[in-house]
């Protein structure tokens, strides 16, 4: 997933020369899947033996027995393949009991191709941003019903207009060329559409693409829409129409900068602003991670942690801790990882201000794994008046370790999205990744405590004013 980034990174960074690739989101483009009636007819080369048989009757060769001996097979067989060719419609017997050859006969000796006109039921993907049949891999259409689990981490592009798809908006000329492209992929026969005659059902839903998101201040920023991985300048020029990335609720931030007051801990990162250039001491054992490689190294470290897998982050929503993040997550558990995910945020000097930003169903389930599994250490670091407030963003997976100002397990601290320049520390020596993660696991232990049911928001929680240990949104 990292290198696949890292490609997308390198072929699109032409078009934003100066801008810093912030990340890459999954968005979902408007379609509907539509059944249609078509007379339509199977374009299929001509067999050898057709070719043959059709040629030597051309040239008066129209007796079974002169047939079958300029063939060199037997009459029965001779016999067989001719009446096989009557079926098809491409030769007759006269009245005096000669073979000739029908009109369908002649133009499939000419072209040397077979074809066959029939009714039948065609299966079409609409791109209703664009308002036309999309080529489209079929497989990859989802209908609405199932993007219910997606809709908290999903953007979604716009439909051109909000009108029901009509005959009219099927194209006949583009159909036959999405149909002839195919076909030369798949290597099957080719369908030529004559006519559609009507649309038997519409499923509306949507076809999963990508928007890369590019920065280089507050108010200069652009984005790239992908489908695979080639740009569609169309969806591009739509969602610019609508307002650009406002009209999809994503924001570019500026950097966090540090306050005065900011004291740099073993569980607090400084968060360097963009405009501040500082040159980082030599490692040999380090890099920078920038704002997009954090969430492929998230997904890469559930998928291949073999010893340890840590996080301490403020926030837990499902914009990451998602059903998939969840599976991941308990795959590593039964293969006896050692997890710790440490997290909350709660400013005790102002607490009717702090935000609760976790989602509630999301910790019902890491908890009932935490209870579930002796080695997952699920630890509350929020409302500890003693202990003031946890910001920190630490990640460790095996021999990696990274800190900086990277939410890991919420992307995002709002609700809205917000996109930042977000730069970390990766460190892979063994003592140093050894030290560090022990230095920050002993400090959890210390601070945090199990999390457990009464550290979970509960809806009347968050709206009622009386519950002030749960503070409004």
């Amino acid at each position: 997933m990292l290198e696949d980034f890292k490609y997308l990174d390198k072929k699109f960074a032409h078009l934003f020369p100066d801008h810093e690739l912030l990340q890459i989101e999954v968005i979902a483009l408007p379609a509907a899947r539509i059944d249609v009636q078509v007379i339509g007819q199977v374009v299929t080369e001509t067999s050898p033996i057709t070719e043959f048989i059709l040629r030597f009757i051309s040239l008066k060769v129209n007796h079974i027995p002169h047939l079958a001996e300029a063939l060199g097979i037997s009459e029965e067989l001779a016999m067989d393949e001719v009446a096989e060719e009557i079926r098809q419609g491409r030769v007759e017997r006269s009245i005096s009991g000669k073979l000739i050859l029908t009109s369908l006969g002649k133009d499939t000796l000419t072209s040397s191709v077979v074809r066959l006109p029939k009714k039948q039921k065609l299966e079409l993907i609409f791109d209703k941003g664009r308002w036309q049949i999309a080529d489209w891999d079929r497989h990859l259409f989802i209908p609405s019903s199932e993007m219910k689990d997606l809709k908290d981490s999903t953007l979604k592009s716009f439909e051109k207009k909000k009108s029901t798809i009509q005959l009219g908006d099927l194209d006949l000329i583009n159909l036959n060329r999405i149909l002839k492209s195919e076909s030369r992929s798949t290597k099957k026969n080719t369908v030529e559409i004559l006519n559609i005659q009507k649309i038997i059902q519409r499923r509306h839903g949507f076809r999963m693409g990508r928007i890369m998101i590019y920065s280089k201040s507050q108010f200069e920023n652009g984005f790239v829409v992908l489908i695979g991985d080639e740009r569609s300048e169309e969806h591009e020029n739509i969602i610019n129409s609508r307002g650009g990335l406002e009209s999809l609720n994503i924001i570019i931030s500026p950097p966090v900068k540090q306050t005065q007051n900011s004291k740099l801990s073993a569980m607090q990162i400084v968060e360097v602003p963009v405009e501040v250039q500082v040159e980082a001491p030599f490692v040999d054992d380090g890099r920078l991670v920038k704002s997009f490689e954090h969430r492929p190294l998230l997904w890469e470290a559930l998928e291949n942690s073999k010893e340890r897998f840590m996080i301490i982050a403020p926030w837990i929503t499902r914009a990451v801790v998602n059903d998939e993040f969840l599976r991941k997550l308990e795959r590593l558990l039964k293969a006896k990882v050692r997890v710790t995910i440490a997290f909350g945020f709660y400013d005790a000097s102002n607490p009717l201000e702090a935000k609760r930003r976790d989602d509630s169903r999301i910790l019902t389930s890491l908890l009932k794994l935490s209870r579930q599994y002796h080695n997952f250490e699920f630890r509350w670091m929020g409302m500890n008046a003693n202990k003031g407030m946890n910001h920190s963003k630490i990640f460790v997976s095996d021999s990696i370790y990274i800190a900086g100002s990277f939410n890991w397990l919420s992307f995002r601290g709002d609700t809205d999205r917000s996109y930042r320049k977000e730069d970390s520390e990766l460190r892979t020596k063994k003592e140093v990744v050894d030290s560090r993660y022990k230095s920050h696991h002993d400090e959890v232990m210390e601070i945090s405590v199990p999390m457990s049911e009464k550290f979970i928001p509960q809806e009347e929680r968050r709206h009622s004013p009386r519950h002030q240990n749960f503070p409004r949104r």
